[in-house]
């Protein structure tokens, strides 16, 4: 149940957070406060607007896009501030992403092509793929077992060498401080909290932290990280090698040990980020969609595209019962291509693969077998009858400066709160290991694990993520930067986004899509799921019983959610040039900032 509850908020928390409105401001100097932590989530008015015509980030908490626009305004590129976002959301939203996870980052420099950056973890040398064969799902999500090499680190130390205009250790700076000076626990954090219960009160250190004395802090108190700020202050001052050698790195490596893990000191030091050419295809001849290459899911998100390019040529209404209908049938064409994917290093064909689910060719052939009047068994949609698997939680941000530089960014630690493995330095390390898949184990479905994603010593595991970013044709200027968290839901939330903009030919209020109901399909479970609204987040609508009604008549099994399982965010460019940010109406704490 987890994994479909992986980004939503509860209502205990949406419901006590409204009641007692925004923390009141903290009893001390506002002016003693450094800006970033100026946020609402903080219990302070906005220190950054949410339009401007320098530059601008977006993210799950307000703190955390302000120290991107903090960044900014200090010079910095759009890299820099990504990564100072990055820093900060691994500080105050742990439980999503940080340095002992990693992801994926799409990277444009004004006028060129975008490029994709791979620092997702990989298995360890003493990874196979039976490894998990016959153990307990404890063993698979939690423990030392379930982390795979962390990448995080060395993705902002890559980018930073291409891309970063600040000194290094500026970009952690922000992310030092509200780890030392403490913050206010947010609705998010709290929920996962609450989610995870006894479990995180009884993991070693973790407890400590967030159950002090065995009882679980309260939402507004506050939570000091001094180990991870002491952490994160050495790899400013003495580099991203301070991570993955010495003795943060040997601490790291004994830890996971002594849980029954089997990465080992050689592993961390043979890391290494991977730098791919992004994917895109041409839209209707006005844009260019961007996208990420395996082991991420980008592909998955531009085959669905690239499908409903071949309908006629109007604005798409999620109201819709026949627009909609052909949406969720092109993404389950797209998600049962999806098991052919991962890791290019282990699996020579996967490029070619891509490259006939985005042609022009493979769009009107899956075009061809949807029928406006119904839907279909699994198997037509995926005939070779395998499960890729399910990733769980992540974080997403964009960012993009005066110079036209965009950045969108994907990580994770994989479930809410990893592997519940924390080191003497603060580092909370991630459960990756579950994003592989293991021979032998079908899923509760009977679809039989993906071979491409078995289990191999360094191979990254397949992922969801897949940040996208659109651009004019006629120009190349970028007009959207964008991308979405929440483990599989990911592909189907970009995917509505970025349909929704590229059919209103960009004419669109981000803010107010990212409002919009969203359906989630994945092909199993046979069921597509619906947000409902709620009258404790009135910026966010819910579908009608009336379209839903009129899809379960073509076939379409619905099942109603609470909104919350995905978390979209999005920077768009206006008709002036300048930036506008959309921040995810369904998490209360986010908030873009912009200069």
């Amino acid at each position: 149940m987890l994994a479909y509850v992986s980004l939503a908020l509860s209502l205990y928390a949406l419901v006590t957070y409204l009641l007692r409105g925004a923390p009141a401001p903290p009893e001390v100097d506002a002016e003693a406060v450094p800006i970033y932590m100026r946020a609402p989530s903080q219990g302070y008015a906005p220190a950054f607007p949410t339009h401007g015509v320098k530059g601008a980030v977006t993210c799950e908490v307000d703190v955390c896009s302000y120290v991107g626009a903090y960044l900014l305004s200090k010079g910095g590129s759009a890299s820099d501030a990504a990564t100072g976002a990055s820093a900060c959301v691994g500080v105050m939203h742990p439980y999503h992403s940080g340095i002992g996870g990693g992801g994926f980052a799409l990277v444009k420099t004004n006028r060129s092509e975008p490029v994709m950056v791979d620092y997702r973890e990989t298995a360890p040398e003493g990874a196979h793929r039976t490894m998990f064969l016959n153990r307990s799902k404890e063993e698979m999500y939690h423990g030392g077992l379930s982390v795979a090499v962390p990448g995080e680190v060395r993705g902002w130390q890559a980018m930073h060498a291409l891309y970063g205009r600040l000194p290094w250790a500026d970009l952690l700076q922000p992310a030092v401080e509200i780890a030392r000076r403490g913050f206010r626990i947010t609705p998010q954090l709290k929920f996962s909290m609450d989610t995870l219960g006894d479990k995180l009160c009884e993991a070693p250190r973790l407890g400590d932290i967030y159950c002090p004395g065995g009882v679980m802090k309260a939402l507004g108190d506050t939570v000091r990280l001094p180990a991870l700020a002491d952490t994160l202050e050495q790899i400013a001052v003495q580099g991203p090698d301070a991570f993955y050698s010495g003795s943060i790195a040997e601490r790291m490596v004994a830890t996971v040990r002594e849980r029954g893990g089997i990465m080992d000191l050689a592993d961390l030091q043979r890391f290494r980020v991977l730098f791919r050419c992004a994917q895109s295809i041409d839209y209707r001849g006005r844009y260019r969609v961007w996208s990420t290459t395996a082991p991420s899911s980008g592909a998955v998100l531009l085959s669905a595209l690239r499908t409903l390019e071949n309908y006629p040529d109007r604005p798409y209404d999620r109201e819709d019962v026949v627009q909609t209908h052909r949406a969720i049938e092109a993404a389950k064409f797209a998600y049962g291509e999806r098991t052919r994917y991962g890791d290019p290093a282990y699996l020579s064909n996967v490029s070619a693969y891509e490259h006939d689910a985005l042609s022009e060719e493979g769009g009107r052939a899956r075009f061809a077998k949807i029928d406006d009047t119904r839907t279909f068994p699994a198997s037509y949609y995926n005939p070779s009858y395998e499960d890729s698997g399910e990733d769980h939680g992540t974080s997403h941000l964009n960012a993009v400066d005066a110079t036209g530089m965009a950045v969108s960014i994907t990580t994770t630690v994989n479930l809410w709160w990893g592997s519940l493995v924390q080191t003497p330095d603060g580092i909370l390390l991630n459960d990756d290991m579950d994003d592989f898949s293991t021979p032998g184990t079908p899923n509760k479905f009977g679809y039989k694990p993906s071979r491409a994603n078995y289990i191999e010593p360094r191979k990254r595991p397949l992922s969801s993520m897949s940040p996208l970013l659109i651009e004019s044709l006629p120009s190349g200027e970028t007009q959207l930067i964008a991308g979405s968290a929440g483990g599989s839901r990911i592909i189907t939330a970009n995917l509505q986004m970025a349909y929704t903009y590229l059919s209103h030919y960009g004419r669109v209020d981000m803010q107010e899509v990212i409002r919009h109901p969203r359906w989630h399909h994945q092909l199993m479970p046979a069921e597509t799921f619906f947000e409902y609204g709620i009258a404790e987040l009135p910026d966010v609508h819910g579908y009608s019983n009336v379209t839903v009604a009129g899809l379960a008549a073509l076939g379409h099994t619905p099942a109603w959610i609470i909104p919350g399982y995905s978390a979209a965010q999005a920077i768009q460019r206006l008709a002036n040039g300048s930036w506008a940010t959309a921040s995810e109406s369904r998490q209360l704490e986010a908030r873009g900032g912009a200069v």
